[in-house]
């Protein structure tokens, strides 16, 4: 919103809303992945795995009473419009419980299957739709003037020189091309139970070069 420069999490229930909102002193026209964390008792906003808003959590009332949709790029309350994003989203997840701030900076340049415990909803727009990835049918619908785009982007982090999801090899996602040279080391699954997403290393002569 250019008359609002800022990013923020609000949780509203049919009676009030909490907001934790962090006006950053950079301009925008960067990627940033924002995380937004409910735990019960306060409501916090994460910029690239910072912690840089939070505010208590006071709401009563019902989260489902008069909610008919979730919108994405929209702020609209009791049938009004406050604004739209003007910008891109590339990825959007919902989880059924509080991430820890360790979760929230291992997933969020993870690439998901879709099939992680815990995982309400995800939308990566790579198939050029906005379905839900996970299955359970939380399917977008693209209005007006939505698009998807194609853009390169890198994993978020100012400075990041190389990062490795591990998703069933060794390669470099930062764009940097800094591939590895597994060497013993097999894949086999992570501690999320997914597949060929993480390495075995025999404590002998297992290594990864870079």
């Amino acid at each position: 919103r250019p008359n609002l420069p800022r990013s923020s999490f609000s949780v509203r229930t049919d009676q009030g809303c909490s907001e934790a909102a962090f006006t950053p002193n950079a301009g925008y026209g960067e990627w940033h992945h924002l995380a937004g964390v409910l735990d019960g008792q306060t409501v916090k906003l994460y910029r690239d795995g910072n912690l840089v808003a939070t505010t208590p959590y006071t709401q009563q009332g019902s989260f489902t009473n008069n909610i008919s949709t979730v919108e994405l790029g929209r702020h609209r309350h009791d049938y009004q419009n406050f604004g739209f994003l003007i910008g891109m989203i590339d990825e959007v997840r919902i989880w059924d419980y509080a991430l820890q701030p360790y979760e929230i900076n291992e997933r969020m340049s993870a690439v998901l299957t879709g099939e992680e415990q815990g995982l309400l909803a995800y939308w990566n727009f790579d198939n050029s739709t906005a379905d839900d990835v996970t299955g359970l049918g939380n399917d977008g619908i693209l209005m007006d003037d939505a698009s998807i785009v194609d853009f390169e982007i890198t994993a978020p982090g100012d400075g990041l020189v190389a990062f490795y999801p591990f998703d069933g090899n060794a390669n470099d996602a930062s764009g940097n091309e800094i591939h590895g040279i597994v060497e013993g080391a097999t894949l086999t699954t992570d501690r999320f139970g997914n597949e060929n997403s993480a390495y075995y290393f025999n404590g002998e002569n297992d290594v990864i070069s870079l």
